[in-house]
């Protein structure tokens, strides 16, 4: 019996780019009622523009990937207005970041200070199943609900130490003695940084009035700005991915 040849097909320059073409718009643009394209709706949106005949979604993944092109993926991005203040404070929180070493030996600490509201509290159904020979580590798809917290976390700078308080509620009544038995480990520092957003809690007269009353004192608190931790925010994000794994 004689098997039937594979059939080669090759596609012109014009069909590539005008397949990377494609992928660089919106599926909308085409009809399509989809927010990111796949190789797969590629290759079925690619026949029905009638840029080819026929071809399949790996060719396509092909094209993609000689292209540098992604058009699975996308990101966020956050436009910062730069005016005069902006600008400032950004220089404000750059001086004590280029400085945290030499601080840190002057006895300063410099700690981002950031919440999560309403984190969910999951617990998978089923304890993880660990790795062994032949298996990956595997976990319980189903998980048990048991409401939300607010975690508060601070970020020592210097050598990456995290703590973490859990909130009743997200208010200033709640963060300033979270945020003073958070510092607490640090209380032989001659003062403390704080890099924290704007948050209400963070401003509050009662918070400002607070933390200007220990400014003084060894151990307490000397804002440094208003100004987004976004380092304290990232590692916040991935503590809530790791506690969601774990159960």
């Amino acid at each position: 019996m004689h098997r039937a040849l594979a059939v080669r097909v090759f596609f012109s320059e014009s069909g590539r780019q005008a397949i990377e073409g494609l992928a660089r718009g919106a599926p909308a643009s085409v009809g399509w009622s989809v927010t990111l394209w796949s190789l797969r709706s590629l290759a079925q949106a690619a026949v029905e523009q009638e840029v080819v005949e026929t071809i399949h979604y790996t060719t396509i993944g092909g094209f993609l990937r000689a292209a540098d092109i992604q058009p699975h993926r996308s990101r966020t991005w956050k436009t910062t207005i730069w005016d005069e203040e902006a600008v400032a404070r950004t220089l404000r929180i750059l001086w004590y970041y280029e400085r945290i070493a030499s601080l840190w030996r002057r006895g300063e600490v410099v700690v981002a200070v950031d919440e999560k509201p309403n984190l969910q509290v999951l617990e998978r159904a089923a304890p993880i199943q660990l790795v062994r020979p032949g298996q990956i580590e595997r976990q319980e798809f189903e998980y048990h609900r048991h409401g939300t917290l607010n975690l508060l976390t601070a970020l020592t700078l210097y050598n990456g130490h995290m703590g973490a308080e859990c909130l009743d509620k997200n208010d200033g009544d709640h963060f300033r003695p979270a945020l003073c038995r958070l510092l607490h480990p640090y209380a032989w520092a001659k003062r403390i940084h704080l890099v924290m957003d704007n948050g209400a809690s963070h401003t509050s007269d009662d918070t400002t009035e607070f933390l200007a009353a220990r400014a003084s004192d060894p151990g307490v608190a000397d804002p440094a700005g208003c100004l987004v931790a976004q380092s304290s925010r990232s590692l916040v994000g991935g503590l809530q991915r790791t506690l969601s794994a774990a159960g």
